[in-house]
């Protein structure tokens, strides 16, 4: 899904200054540097990510001046469609 907006945010395609991919993987299976957000994706609503990105969490830094609600909510859906092929 290379076209998905939330990819792109995600990759670092659309926005420079974010690159989840870095600490989280090319496509959130995660990494040293960061857990898997295709496991978390499954039994973290929506809102509870959203939360987590803007106020960073265990090492992970705020995003809260970086990212709207709207682009974190498109980085959201895309993790949940490339969950959904892994299966």
């Amino acid at each position: 899904m290379p076209t998905h907006p939330g990819g792109k945010i995600y990759n670092g395609v659309k926005r420079r200054d974010v690159r989840c991919f870095h600490c989280h993987g090319l496509r959130g299976g995660g990494t040293s540097l960061g857990p898997s957000l295709i496991q978390s994706g499954k039994t973290i609503p929506p809102r509870k990510f959203v939360s987590a990105v803007v106020h960073g969490r265990s090492g992970m830094p705020s995003f809260k001046s970086v990212l709207t609600e709207k682009e974190i909510l498109l980085i959201a859906d895309w993790l949940e469609k490339v969950a959904a092929l892994k299966e």
